[in-house]
């Protein structure tokens, strides 16, 4: 099907990373639904500690992907950005714009290129390199992103990386079809402890 190593590469990547998409867009979901409401019938119910815990948790694998996306590549790696710097051959870009619709892989590097220099990207790297994929001192300097920062930054780069999918034709529709079905999965993992259960 894909005969170029570079083309089937970054057409890989797309595949996976509209997996990616999904999960962020997943995990946004339950963190927002994750309100003072849950939080507090979770605490009644001597599940609090536990509740903190998945919720780091959720949040620590928000941050992965997020960050993952736009780290250095090696020519191994099989992320976001790898398949940007192959878009940068020629050949692989234009074999790549036939495959999608007219205009589609321009416009998510265009989408790329806004967030690579959005100036909440640092403030998520430093949190995931000093509080989450690693320890250690943070930067003083550098300021903790806020959980809106994080939650809205990882919904733009859901919606590149499905551009991205729909560019190199991996997919033929966009990430946000399925955020009906992410909102019901979100509200019925919590709407055990909407009532207060016990």
């Amino acid at each position: 099907m894909k005969t170029d190593p570079g083309q089937t590469i970054v057409y890989e990547i797309s595949e996976a990373g509209f997996g990616d998409a999904i999960e962020i867009r997943q995990i946004v979901r339950l963190l927002e639904l994750h309100d003072d409401t849950v939080r507090t019938n979770l605490d009644d119910n001597d599940a609090g500690m536990a509740s903190s815990f998945v919720r780091n948790s959720l949040l620590a694998r928000l941050v992965l992907l997020v960050s993952r996306a736009y780290a250095r590549s090696k020519d191994t790696d099989l992320h976001i950005r790898r398949a940007i710097c192959l878009l940068r051959d020629d050949a692989v870009r234009d074999e790549i714009e036939t495959w999608g619709p007219p205009g589609s892989l321009a416009n998510a590097l265009v989408l790329w290129s806004r967030l690579r220099s959005d100036h909440r990207l640092p403030l998520i790297v430093h949190f995931r390199d000093k509080f989450t994929a690693h320890l250690g001192q943070p930067d003083p300097s550098i300021s903790l992103p806020q959980n809106r920062q994080v939650f809205d930054f990882a919904m733009e780069t859901s919606n590149m990386m499905s551009a991205l999918a729909i560019a190199t034709g991996a997919k033929p529709e966009g990430v946000d079809t399925w955020d009906g079905e992410i909102e019901q999965a979100a509200a019925a993992f919590w709407s055990p402890w909407r009532s207060g259960a016990k």
